[in-house]
């Protein structure tokens, strides 16, 4: 089996300058953890997670107010500041020894 053969082709991208709550809204909406990051070119030059996103955000041990006032300055910042440069990338015709 190739990685072709169970690989996503439909993929939803982000830009590098996009906002954070951009981002956070398109993963929650299409159930999805990670977002390839691309630049005017499609050119891939990063990816964010959800995880990436759970990092930067607050603690839920701040007063309700704190929380909230750190959360909406954090959804103001960009995907670039958060998201992993330079992800590996493999040709699609690799084997996969995975099972899937």
């Amino acid at each position: 089996m190739f990685v072709s053969e169970s690989m996503s082709t439909d993929l939803i991208t982000i830009g590098p300058k996009e906002k954070l709550s951009v981002a956070w809204q398109a993963m929650t909406e299409n159930n999805i953890r990670h977002i390839p990051v691309v630049d005017d070119d499609d050119n891939l030059i990063g990816i964010v997670s959800d995880r990436d996103m759970r990092d930067a955000m607050p603690s839920k041990l701040l007063p309700e107010d704190e929380y909230n006032a750190s959360y909406g300055k954090l959804m103001k910042h960009r995907v670039e500041e958060i998201m992993t440069p330079d992800p590996r990338q493999f040709r699609y015709i690799i084997p996969c020894r995975i099972p899937l």
